[in-house]
């Protein structure tokens, strides 16, 4: 009623207003009053909130706000609510909604509270109010002890909670972090670690993986007290509904210590045979984290598998049954291609015997009723599919497939092209066109791929394609992002040695302004990967340029800045 009357509105009307939203099913019955899901609400205040000239606006943050600080809201509650109010039309953060008092009230009371849910909930608004720049993070000093508190006796309910503030407090000020985590005894908390559930893997896996943003010291001290026989027993514990769980646990033990890790994964291999024996696309999603962190297959990593990585992702990839992966991929939703897409990638990687085995069960028949309407332009997830099912060494029967349906297609990309470039020839030869930007526009080393293998049937629409992508390419070379950096010099090196003409005609159409603006940026990037690159496309222009982009490259080549380091 109070509230109503702060807006402006008659009390009286209340009864009848939350009959008739109760009638709708837009509020639950009984009180405190609630909607039937968080999501309803979250539309309320965005819808409420989208405008700071409607005329209950004031009254309304000064209900929301009273809500927060008055009394003793609960403080998950608190959090969601800022967290709503920062996508709001109104309030792009919460800089103007909470006051310098109520932002300290709101920490003396995060900071007092008691173990358990509570205390998650305290690190969660930590996390929202740092995340908002609502106080410095020096404002947590006097808090320093009772936060090295919860560190050291983090529970299973509350770990993730704590790994949310960490991650904030690193994100705002480096140091602080340091600060607080190398005052925490590590063997206190390798302590708690050692009594966590299967249910609790996850969560802790995430506290573990931001605590070690602490640095090296921190690291080291963790390493050398880490319960590695429970850790171990615990790893083999998680049944096959539970791997994501098991990735984000293992990505936390990585983050330590990669070898216990390694041997966590062998020991939860008969979990893993299960899941993927089960669900193989499913499984595949939820161990993304060791796929990458364990196994070695980082999308954005400088270094490739060792050869006991691949032992190992092939022992995982033994347990898929053909005959289940092709069922799927033939009755799932289309949108599913692209997962399916991207498990074949990896086991073509790691276990071609299996990738072998599961294209020769493909039901070409039924997948081409399935792609009837799909041909004219296929569409991404389509492609990446029929990427998917070509064999390492001859193409195995999708290039033909696709070549038998040429008179269809009307654009091709370079997978496509890739994949069957006798398809390609005849898309073009009909009026068709080759898209090499049809893909991504950064994926440089698959359009050299493309037009090379389609040079072989065919070098004069190679050229010709490649000549009608000279602005494209120029552009790129102009802003030189981060993606083009890894595998332009892969392109620029086929142009060399195919088309040695067109070169200079590329860094020609080079914006002189924008590379002069652009270029320096990837030299300092944090990744070796991109610093290499980017000096190997200077070397390119140093060699095909001239003028003032030619002495910009040449400069920038023997340049050595200092990198900007990954936070």
């Amino acid at each position: 009623m109070e509230g109503v009357s702060l807006l402006g509105g008659d009390p009286d009307s209340v009864p009848d207003g939350l009959d008739l939203l109760r009638r709708q099913a837009a509020v639950l019955p009984g009180v405190p009053i609630r909607c039937p899901h968080i999501q309803a609400a979250t539309i309320v205040i965005r819808r409420f909130l989208a405008d700071r000239r409607d005329s209950h606006f004031d009254a309304a943050v000064s209900l929301l706000r009273g809500a927060c600080v008055e009394g003793q809201p609960p403080l998950r509650g608190v959090s969601w609510l800022l967290r709503e109010l920062h996508l709001t039309d109104a309030f792009r953060g919460v800089g103007d909604f909470l006051r310098a008092n109520d932002a300290d009230s709101l920490l003396r009371r995060c900071c007092a509270a008691a173990a358990g849910l509570e205390r998650r909930d305290a690190a969660f608004l930590l996390s929202t109010l740092l995340w908002h720049r609502t106080f410095t993070p020096q404002a947590l000093t006097p808090y320093q002890d009772v936060l090295k508190n919860w560190l050291e006796t983090a529970e299973g309910v509350n770990v993730y909670g704590l790994g949310a503030m960490i991650n904030d407090l690193a994100n705002a000020d480096r140091s602080m972090v340091r600060l607080l985590v190398d005052s925490a005894d590590a063997r206190k908390i390798a302590g708690q670690l050692a009594v966590a559930h299967t249910s609790e893997g996850f969560a802790w896996g995430y506290l573990l993986d931001r605590l070690s943003r602490a640095g090296e010291q921190w690291r080291s001290a963790m390493k050398a007290v880490l319960p590695q026989e429970r850790i171990r027993a615990l790893a083999a514990a998680f049944n096959r509904l539970e791997i994501a769980d098991l990735s984000g646990y293992l990505k936390g033990i990585a983050a330590l210590d990669q070898g216990l890790a390694t041997e966590c994964l062998r020991a939860a291999v008969p979990s893993l045979h299960a899941a993927f024996g089960n669900d193989p696309v499913e499984a595949f999603a939820d161990i993304n984290d060791i796929r990458w962190l364990v196994l070695g297959h980082h999308p954005f990593g400088d270094s490739t598998p060792t050869k006991a990585q691949r032992h190992l992702s092939k022992t995982i990839t033994d347990a898929i049954s053909p005959e289940r992966m092709v069922t799927g991929i033939c009755s799932c939703r289309y949108g599913d291609w692209e997962r399916y897409a991207g498990l074949l990638y990896w086991i073509r990687q790691v276990n071609p015997a299996k990738h072998r085995a599961i294209v020769d069960r493909v039901d070409w028949d039924r997948l081409d009723v399935r792609a009837a309407e799909l041909w004219p332009r296929p569409p991404r997830e389509f492609r990446l599919l029929l990427h998917g099912f070509a064999l390492q060494k001859d193409g195995g029967p999708v290039g033909p497939w696709i070549a038998a349906h040429a008179d269809r297609i009307s654009e091709i990309d370079p997978i496509m092209t890739a994949v069957s470039p006798e398809a390609a020839v005849a898309v073009i030869r009909r009026g068709g066109r080759l898209n090499l930007a049809g893909h991504n526009g950064s994926d440089w080393r698959l359009q050299a791929v493309a037009l090379s293998r389609m040079a072989a049937l065919a070098k004069d629409l190679a050229v010709a394609a490649l000549d009608s992508e000279q602005a494209r390419i120029a552009e790129h070379i102009s802003k030189l992002d981060m993606m083009d950096c890894e595998e332009l010099p892969v392109f620029l090196e086929f142009i060399e040695q195919f088309a040695p003409d067109l070169l200079p005609k590329l860094f020609q159409a080079v914006d002189l302004k924008t590379a002069s603006v652009n270029w320096q940026a990837p030299l300092k990037n944090h990744r070796k990967q991109v610093r290499d690159g980017a000096r190997q496309i200077f070397r390119f222009a140093g060699r095909h340029a001239r003028g003032e982009l030619k002495a910009l490259a040449d400069r920038l080549t023997a340049a050595r800045p200092r990198r900007v380091r990954e936070i």
